[in-house]
């Protein structure tokens, strides 16, 4: 059997995408070069930004990366559509993630096949059983195509997979940012937990962004 890989951030994926989906809204959307640069500079598009040696980029040398990346028009400007895209909930993982964490992708894995899930917290607009029967079929929905078994355990139990809803920072890297922008993170095997923005208005809509 081989080795399964990345599980914990395919998982994730289901959960924005399929499962608990949010509300379009955003408290500080990008909207001047400044704030894209920050917007960059957060999703990994600035190789200089923590740099050991002398490097600059110029604004529109990482817009263009950044358009190309998401097949849009590539001007180099903050343009309307560029904006729009900016401006969408999406993962808080970097698309263009640092040399860790792209060695991490490659090489994270689960070292057997039988795992577990906690659930440990819940929105606030959804009721336990409603996010429970969520979480649930998200999981379902990749057993029942790959030779893995993911079971759930009680709420204080040790688990693979720990799944939680936090506000602004929650003791990791990953501050989130209140409605809008940042939806959820994800950490990879055999780390296994998961979080999501509490702030977010969580429904169990389809919705694909």
């Amino acid at each position: 059997m081989k080795q399964i890989h990345n599980i914990v951030l395919l998982v994730f994926i289901i959960f924005i995408d399929v499962s608990l989906a949010a509300k379009k809204s955003r408290k500080d959307p990008v909207v001047s070069e400044e704030d894209a640069v920050a917007w960059l500079n957060k999703f990994g598009y600035n190789p200089c930004l923590n740099s050991a040696v002398q490097c600059s980029l110029s604004f529109p040398s990482l817009m263009e990366e950044y358009q190309k990346r998401y097949r849009l028009k590539v001007t180099g400007k903050l343009d309307d559509a560029t904006k729009k895209q900016m401006n969408r909930p999406r993962c808080g993982i970097a698309d263009k993630p640092v040399a860790l964490n792209a060695a991490a992708i490659t090489t994270s894995k689960w070292t057997h096949s039988s795992l577990t899930y906690s659930l440990r917290g819940f929105p606030t607009q959804l009721s336990q059983t409603q996010t429970t029967n969520i979480i649930r079929e998200a999981f379902q929905a990749w057993t029942d195509h790959v030779p893995l078994r993911i079971e759930p355990v009680c709420s204080t139990c040790s688990a693979n997979f720990t799944i939680n809803f936090f506000r602004e920072e929650h003791s990791d890297a990953y501050a989130f940012d209140g409605s809008g922008g940042t939806l959820a993170h994800a950490f990879f095997p055999e780390d296994g937990r998961v979080h999501f923005d509490k702030d977010e208005a969580w429904t169990e809509r389809l919705a694909w962004f």
